[in-house]
């Protein structure tokens, strides 16, 4: 999307350590979403979705879309819960900020960088990591509760 209008634009681009999307579609058969990724076209940090089209467990490709940031840093900073209490941090599987209430420099960093950054404990961001890639609904980082909303992610 550029502005208002949508753009159909081809990609070579799509990369993660040096692994296609392709390939890491085609290789886990499910569907990917990636740590946001800063995009030299875009001038911006995106999140790629691919979905692999397989028909008789056969892989024929990937359908994917990308995500601006700035999309979820708005709703990041329109998040209202608790009375307006709270905040909202959107992190990638691997510990990417991909939106952050009121911090979008924050994004495309991790949770640890950015902890580091403010001299801030980060004992037990490993700890926090390993619950969301394993599912876990609800963790703790510090004292503070956190509830996670679990996104497919890209290995």
């Amino acid at each position: 999307r550029n502005d208002d209008k949508f753009v159909l634009d081809s990609y070579t681009n799509y990369k993660k350590n040096n692994i296609s999307f392709y390939q890491l579609c085609k290789s886990k058969l499910s569907e990917s979403i990636s740590d946001p990724l800063y995009d030299d076209k875009l001038g911006d940090y995106i999140i790629s979705l691919a979905v692999p089209i397989i028909y008789n467990k056969t892989f024929y490709g990937f359908v994917g879309a990308d995500i601006s940031t700035l999309l979820l840093q708005e709703i990041s900073d329109n998040h209202h819960s608790y009375n307006g209490n709270s905040k909202m941090t959107i992190i990638s599987n691997n510990g990417y900020i991909a939106g952050k209430t009121n911090k979008p420099d924050d994004i495309g960093k991790t949770v640890k960088e950015v902890r580091a950054s403010r001299n801030e404990s980060t004992d037990d961001i490993d700890t926090f990591i390993a619950n969301i890639q394993k599912d876990r609904k609800s963790t703790r980082l510090n004292s503070s509760h956190t509830d996670i909303s679990r996104m497919p992610s890209s290995a």
